[in-house]
């Protein structure tokens, strides 16, 4: 029997499920989210990069940036654009043209099934054709 491998998107699923924490510098809403806090967290995109990759300089940037800057860092089954959306998610809040919103902190905090990480993965799945 062959096992598969979880794609980056699976990945970000169940490690946000999993972890079910911001991954921010005191583990609070409102303060800065980061790839890697000093909690040990990593945030929606964080958990693709490789702990031995991981440098303290990456923080502050946004996935295009990081992207960029570090060519061979983020996996490639997975588009920027799908990732800067799981960034918005996990750091602030999801908005879509359609109107509707998603936010991960509520999940985290509250339960809100509306902001469940399945329900996110799903929408950014349909809207980047992942499978």
């Amino acid at each position: 029997m062959q096992i598969q491998e979880l794609s980056s998107h699976q990945k970000i699923t169940q490690h946000l499920i999993q972890q079910r924490a911001l991954s921010t510098k005191d583990g609070f809403e409102d303060s800065d989210c980061k790839y890697r806090s000093a909690l040990g967290h990593k945030c929606a995109v964080g958990c693709l990069i490789p702990d031995e990759e991981y440098l303290p300089e990456m923080e502050g940037k946004i996935v295009a940036r990081l992207d960029k800057e570090f060519p061979t860092l983020l996996p490639k089954d997975i588009s920027v654009e799908a990732l800067e959306k799981w960034q918005r998610y996990h750091d602030f809040r999801l908005l879509l043209l359609d109107g509707r919103s998603f936010c991960y902190a509520r999940w985290v905090e509250s339960g809100d099934e509306g902001h469940h990480p399945d329900v996110v993965a799903k929408v950014i799945a349909a809207e980047h054709g992942i499978h």
